[in-house]
């Protein structure tokens, strides 16, 4: 006698088929699942771009080589000093600029390179910035990573182009972006680039030591 629910060793049991509805039903899941990962990746992203809107800061003028003064989305100015780097001194005053000393003028020479080069790469974004605020120094302004839309950290890009130089006194160790700031920086000294071509360039920090 064969019991109810048992089946003799050696008989294959036949498969159940896949029909139509099963066939669909996997269908309609998997295109549920691609569904609810793509609502994530568009949520994501109108995360990012509402993040990337409430920093964005329009640049009213460009004093030097690392400083900015803009406004944000409410109208209010802020002053914005780059963290991280020390741009060559401008002439504050016409004895300055008329100077013959060849230190002053090595100074002001790179001071208004670094200067025009910080305007350009700003107007070129439509003068819109992305601020990453660090600190504030004693003067009130805001100590911030820059960068453009794109994410070009323009530390990084004025380093590399040796119109700018580490400042090392004011960096931590474990700043994220200290070691891209120092890769540029190696490449500018390695192809002299900028300042570092220059043998009657002092650093800024230096420099106004002189000047006090």
């Amino acid at each position: 006698m064969v019991c109810l629910g048992r089946f003799s060793p050696g008989v294959s049991v036949p498969k159940k088929k896949s029909t139509l509805l099963d066939r669909v039903r996997r269908f309609a899941s998997a295109i549920v699942k691609l569904f609810i990962r793509l609502l994530r990746w568009v949520w994501d992203l109108l995360h990012l771009l509402q993040a990337r809107s409430r920093g964005r800061y329009q640049v009213k003028r460009v004093p030097d080589g690392d400083t900015l003064a803009v406004v944000d989305a409410k109208g209010d100015r802020i002053n914005v000093r780059l963290a991280y780097i020390d741009t060559p001194e401008v002439a504050h005053n016409e004895a300055e600029r008329k100077s013959r000393k060849l230190v002053y003028k090595s100074q002001f020479k790179w001071g208004d390179r670094a200067k025009d080069r910080l305007q350009d790469l700003v107007e070129a974004a439509n003068n819109e910035v992305l601020l990453t605020l660090v600190d504030t120094d004693r003067y009130g302004r805001h100590v911030c990573e820059v960068r453009l839309a794109n994410g070009t950290f323009l530390q990084e890009v004025l380093v590399s182009e040796g119109l700018a130089q580490i400042y090392r006194q004011y960096i931590p160790k474990d700043c994220p972006s200290l070691p891209a700031l120092e890769a540029a920086e190696a490449l500018a000294k390695r192809r002299r680039r900028g300042l570092w071509s220059d043998e009657k360039f002092i650093p800024a920090w230096e420099f106004r030591k002189l000047t006090k």
